[in-house]
């Protein structure tokens, strides 16, 4: 029985027993582990010394680039490979990337189209104006009148007022 019920996760690879992290599922080895780094030498002999290695001075992404090759070779990592070759052929790179925004438009070379929309608009402006009531319907005034909200300024109360 261990102390630990679940793994700790996102710790480098090298920190997990190969034959454990070779059983899991694939797509829980991506949860569990960082396995794009590993924190500890090849030889543990070396990190047991009473002197520090200069190889421990290093950044963890510098350390990990020297080593990574040397530290995973017992764990299957063959789903990375997988990942990485669905990715690149897949054909359309565009697809992939999540910068891609669209095709870009010069706004200030265009051909003028666009200027009737303008003269709709102020169409559909003139046709909801208020003051223009020749496309409105007897039955849509006697609604807005029947639910208008005033105030009673002498009691200062709110009242409706039905016609």
């Amino acid at each position: 029985m261990t102390l630990f019920p679940r793994a700790p996760k996102n710790l480098p690879l090298d920190f997990y027993n190969p034959e454990w992290f070779n059983d899991l599922q694939p797509n829980v080895r991506d949860l569990v582990a960082d396995t794009h780094s590993v924190a500890f030498l090849p030889k543990s002999s070396e990190m047991l010394q009473g002197t520090r290695h200069p190889d421990e001075k290093l950044s963890d992404k510098r350390f990990s680039e020297k080593y990574w090759a040397q530290n995973t070779t017992k764990y299957d990592l063959t789903h990375l490979i997988e990942d990485n070759q669905d990715d690149s052929d897949s054909g359309n790179e565009d697809s992939n990337d999540s910068s891609y925004c669209g095709e870009e438009v010069d706004l200030s070379d265009t051909s003028g189209d666009d200027d009737e929309d303008v003269e709709e608009q102020e169409d559909d402006i003139a046709f909801i104006d208020d003051n223009n009531l020749d496309g409105v319907s007897d039955d849509d005034g006697a609604y807005t009148d029947n639910n208008k909200m005033l105030i009673d300024e002498d009691d200062l109360k709110f009242a409706n007022e039905w016609v």
